[in-house]
């Protein structure tokens, strides 16, 4: 059971129903995180996120605007946490370049990103553009799980959401190491998308 599919499993085995009836092509688009998580308005100012929690600043990972981070830089087993994260102008961009291939071309799932990182690096990156020192709140994996099963206790669903959030990223729900709709453009040459690295967008957002 997991919390934070809203849906997706259900979704995924009706494309699977209808490929096998029909024959209709399908892929599934995965981004990592949109680097508009942390934009200083949230990812509310595009009307996105509002039904997952995640559209106000601060609702993950850090706050930019009051220069804080709560994170597990490592999983259990020691491992260095990372993150994809794709602008979601890119998104776009990407999705467009995919039709031009053509479904004939689609796997069932498309990977794409702007960036890849650790956690610890994507706070760097934001304390490094705004020029202030970020408040880190480190966490052990385990710490995560306790404050969970704390804010389940205490009927508190909004934390209990921010949490689920920060322990899937510390599990690896948002990172890929292949990106295979990048290769997939540059191998065909279709679709000119240069996305974004997480620099770049920070740096645009903060110089508007």
């Amino acid at each position: 059971n997991d919390p934070l599919d809203r849906g997706s499993t259900q979704a995924i085995a009706l494309l699977k129903q209808w490929e096998s009836a029909s024959r209709m092509k399908y892929t599934v688009f995965a981004c990592g995180i949109f680097m508009e998580r942390f934009h200083p308005y949230g990812l509310g100012y595009l009307n996105i996120g509002y039904g997952s929690g995640v559209s106000a600043v601060g609702d993950y990972l850090l706050d930019i605007n009051h220069a804080t981070a709560e994170y597990a830089a490592e999983n259990s087993k020691g491992h260095t946490v990372r993150v994809c994260l794709t602008s979601v102008y890119d998104v776009v961009r990407f999705i467009v370049a995919a039709i031009d291939l053509g479904p004939r071309n689609w796997p069932h799932e498309f990977t794409m990103r702007g960036d890849r990182m650790s956690v610890r690096d994507v706070v760097g990156t934001c304390s490094r553009v705004r020029n202030v020192a970020f408040d880190h709140h480190m966490r052990q994996s385990s710490e995560l799980q306790s404050y969970l099963a704390y804010f389940v206790q205490a009927g508190d669903g909004d934390k209990v959401a921010y949490y689920q959030r920060l322990i899937a990223t510390t599990n690896g729900r948002y990172d890929f190491s292949r990106a295979s709709l990048n290769d997939a453009l540059d191998k065909s040459g279709q679709g000119d998308v240069q996305p974004m690295t997480l620099l770049r967008w920070l740096t645009n957002v903060w110089q508007s």
